[in-house]
């Protein structure tokens, strides 16, 4: 859908426009299938997706890894220092966000301050991380733009029982300023 997007917009400075012609995807035994061929919308040959497993917890913790750049802005500003309960949330939004712009006919109930509440009781006992910065070309803004977050791992500690299957969907939709 992103790519039928851009060949509508055109790619780069003099905006060329496109058309997808064809989608190819690798499938786990190495062979390439065909997923789509001109208008189609509907993917084909695709019986099921590779997801990871899900997050399981000994009740001794769990160590959330932040393996691409994570941006998170507190009061304004670029911060590395956040509460699970900051984290909580804004998985949670992602979440729901998606949901209510791409999943049709859902029902998304946008209630979840005693959720939250509970994340208040879970705490990030061990934090290393360390800033990760890359820069990008804006066509847009005809700038070199400085981009960056925070990489490294994060220790939770607390009642995460309840916050496992979204540490789960958080691992596949991703969480930060910028995630799309």
């Amino acid at each position: 859908v992103a790519l039928q997007r851009r060949a509508a917009g055109g790619l780069g400075t003099h905006r060329a426009r496109f058309r997808l012609e064809r989608v190819e995807w690798q499938s786990q035994d190495g062979s390439w299938c065909e997923g789509y061929r001109r208008g189609e919308r509907a993917w084909q040959g695709v019986s099921a997706v590779a997801l990871p497993e899900p997050v399981r917890t000994d009740g001794s913790g769990v160590t959330v890894r932040f393996e691409t750049p994570t941006r998170f802005k507190n009061s304004g500003r670029l911060s590395d220092d956040f509460t699970f309960r900051n984290l909580a949330f804004r998985m949670l939004r992602r979440l729901l966000e998606l949901a209510h712009f791409h999943v049709p006919d859902v029902e998304v109930d946008w209630h979840f301050r005693p959720f939250l509440e509970r994340a208040s009781d879970v705490r990030v006992s061990r934090r290393d991380l360390r800033w990760w910065d890359w820069e990008r070309w804006s066509q847009r803004q005809r700038t070199s733009m400085r981009l960056g977050g925070f990489v490294g791992e994060i220790g939770l500690e607390g009642e995460l029982e309840p916050f496992l299957p979204l540490l789960s969907a958080a691992e596949v939709v991703h969480v930060g300023k910028g995630t799309t």
